[in-house]
């Protein structure tokens, strides 16, 4: 009876949630955060795999036409690969081996909830959780399948602005109680396929949850995965909240929209044909496996 009860409220739930954010979107310029305010220079970090290849030339162009903070560096976190170690130099990004980074790679975990493979999957969250690549103290984590149509900025005032999203995932929330002990106090959802992180806020979120459990934070991360939720956990859900919570943040509502992958022409196509009502498209290769379904 209880999850019975659970399952209508959260129908409920979303479905406010859903017409609050409709009303919301309509009422907002998509122009908001356009203009940069500061002088803030960040480091980009584009977590890759060979599937990402055909969208990641046009990812790096929009965010070197649209981000308006100064990019240091654009760092692209892949396997070893010859095909993404090539168009990385071609496109004048920094290449990162990802073993290099934690230590460790999806290789030496397993998780397949449900039998679905899905260890690469949260091993690019602990990639962007670790704070270890670059050299400033901000660094913006872009989907590799995600490209930047419109002007946006991610800082402001000193304090990070977060793109909001109608996605509704009540597991996401569940492990986020789970680290903190602690339910998140933001309306919307965080997930946008862009996330400012900044690294003194990081270590001190990392510690907390090693204080908290006494082992390392990655270790907690993956000792807490639902063996039944093949999405169980978010890290731009995770850490906005836990920002959020702490120290408070701006936020924006994330014009995206999901587009055909097929639709990847290039970047003045993107532009023409989207740009006019969505800051940003997204390009899932999953998406056309699910419509063809």
């Amino acid at each position: 009876m209880y999850k019975f009860c659970l399952k209508i409220r959260r129908m409920i739930e979303c479905k406010i949630i859903g017409i609050v954010y409709r009303i919301k979107k309509k009422i907002t310029k998509i122009s908001c955060y356009e203009v940069e305010v500061g002088n803030n220079t960040i480091d980009v970090v584009i977590p890759t795999l060979e599937k990402d290849l055909k969208i990641f030339p046009l990812a790096v162009e929009g965010i070197r036409q649209n981000v308006q903070h100064k990019i240091d560096t654009i760092y692209v976190v892949a396997p070893r690969s010859k095909a993404i170690e090539d168009i990385s130099k071609k496109l004048s990004c920094k290449f990162i081996d990802e073993r290099s980074v934690l230590g460790f790679t999806a290789e030496d975990f397993d998780y397949c909830p449900n039998g679905l493979d899905r260890s690469g999957w949260i091993f690019q969250q602990l990639l962007k959780l670790s704070g270890a690549i670059g050299e400033n103290e901000n660094f913006l984590v872009v989907d590799a399948d995600t490209v930047i149509l419109r002007k946006m900025i991610f800082l402001t005032d000193s304090k990070p602005i977060f793109y909001e999203s109608m996605e509704r995932h009540f597991p996401y929330y569940e492990f986020y109680r789970k680290l903190f002990g602690k339910e998140r106090i933001h309306f919307f959802s965080f997930i946008s396929h862009m996330t400012l992180f900044n690294k003194r806020y990081l270590k001190e979120m990392k510690t907390e949850i090693e204080e908290k459990f006494n082992k390392k934070w990655y270790e907690v991360i993956l000792e807490n995965l639902d063996p039944n939720e093949i999405s169980c956990c978010a890290e731009n859900e995770t850490y906005p909240n836990w920002v959020n919570n702490r120290y408070g943040s701006k936020k924006c509502i994330n014009f995206n929209r999901t587009v055909e992958y097929e639709k990847a022409c290039d970047y003045n196509y993107l532009y023409n044909k989207y740009s006019k009502k969505n800051k940003s498209v997204s390009l899932h290769s999953w998406f056309i496996e699910k419509i063809k379904k």
